[in-house]
């Protein structure tokens, strides 16, 4: 690193900053400690008098918690990033800790090997003078990185996901990698009945996935144009995956391939934000019920405070049907924003699909439809940008 990492610790109890101290001392040569608080109030003082790049921030703390404290030192200084510490591990706080305006999270009890990599994956992420976190690749063709994401089960993420992927490949000719990222309830192996071939957990566990070659083999080879390599058979095998295994793995393919599209899990898990943070471009799918909406709007009040930036969003709306009581119109009110597009109900036909096992592009029946012809739309969007 070309400087060290300017670091606060704000925590109500001696004997936590103690410990932090003590770990980062003896142990990094990369991080200064500038400063500790001992409540919320002294915190927002003493962030303004030295700027920190990163603090360690107690979710509760006297005169003021550390939610309330983050709120006001990102307004007042955008350029520390805050790292909430809890023994809370819930989603609940995690939500709040980012509409707060931190930038990650990490559980009380911690090891030394946690925290450091807590703390240089935040700084790395988003101090982009990090000399570190410049990579060394080749020159060449870099594909495009699209995220399927939703924070909602059910809205036809993966659906989608292949469905594009499909017409990338069949009608555009272009080289196609699918990736199935929701490590532990992937389903992108069902849709297409190839549930015995090597996984993403196949590939970790063997550790064949740092360079081309060696990955190539637990691809599958689906059409001349597409390859797909599927999520874990189980939860237990996901377990095997580090958050880092996404981007070494993206790092290495974006030079094979011209585009490369990804199925996320429901969740702002760490290796979620690692692949959002990759992606070019995140499509972020909802459908015409209230929950999905509004799981919709939370989510983007999260991106928004991990400063993502509003075009790289691009909101589908699947499953349209305005016959349940909530109209496009009502939805981009909703969003303040119109949706990049919209994707017409064929409940019957997108569920024989899945249950078939064959691709709902793959049927001839289905060729002409209005669902096949909006995904082929959806699909050229995608490709012009």
């Amino acid at each position: 690193m070309e400087k060290k990492i300017k670091l606060m610790i704000a925590d109500d109890i001696q004997e936590t900053r103690d410990v932090i101290r003590q770990l980062i001392d003896l142990n990094s040569e990369n991080i200064e400690i500038i400063a500790e608080a001992q409540n919320g109030a002294e915190a927002v003082l003493l962030a303004r008098q030295y700027k920190p790049d990163l603090i360690l921030m107690d979710i509760n703390m006297p005169e003021l918690n550390g939610l309330e404290a983050t709120a006001r030192i990102v307004s007042d200084n955008p350029g520390s990033v805050v790292i909430i510490m809890s023994v809370q591990s819930e989603t609940e706080y995690l939500k709040q800790a980012m509409f707060s305006g931190a930038k990650e999270y990490i559980i009380k009890p911690f090891d030394y090997d946690t925290l450091m990599g807590t703390l240089l994956k935040t700084y790395e992420r988003h101090h982009s003078t990090t000399v570190e976190n410049v990579p060394t690749e080749p020159t060449g063709q870099v594909a495009k990185v699209f995220s399927f994401f939703s924070t909602k089960g059910g809205v036809g993420k993966s659906f989608l996901a292949l469905s594009t992927a499909l017409v990338h490949s069949m009608i555009y000719k272009k080289k196609t990698l699918l990736i199935d990222f929701d490590l532990q309830f992937g389903d992108i192996s069902l849709m297409i009945d190839r549930v015995s071939a090597k996984s993403l957990a196949d590939c970790v566990s063997d550790g064949e996935y740092k360079d081309y070659d060696a990955i190539a083999s637990y691809l599958i080879h689906y059409n001349e144009y597409l390859d797909i390599l599927i999520a874990p058979k189980s939860p237990e095998e996901a377990e095997s995956i580090q958050s880092d295994v996404p981007e070494i793995i993206l790092q290495v393919l974006q030079h094979h391939y011209d585009t490369i599209l990804m199925d996320l899990p429901i969740s702002f898990s760490d290796l979620t934000l690692s692949v959002l943070d990759r992606s070019d471009c995140i499509l972020y799918v909802s459908t015409m019920d209230i929950l999905s909406l509004k799981n919709t709007k939370t989510g983007l009040s999260v991106m928004k405070s991990l400063n993502y930036p509003e075009d790289k969003i691009k909101i589908i709306i699947n499953s349209r049907n305005e016959s349940y009581g909530i109209k496009m119109v009502d939805v981009e009110k909703l969003f303040t924003r119109k949706p990049f597009t919209s994707i017409v109900e064929d409940q019957k036909g997108a569920r024989l699909s899945i249950n078939m096992g064959t691709p709902y592009l793959m049927n001839p029946k289905n060729k002409g439809s209005k669902l096949y012809k909006e995904i082929v739309e959806l699909s050229n969007k995608m490709i012009k940008g």
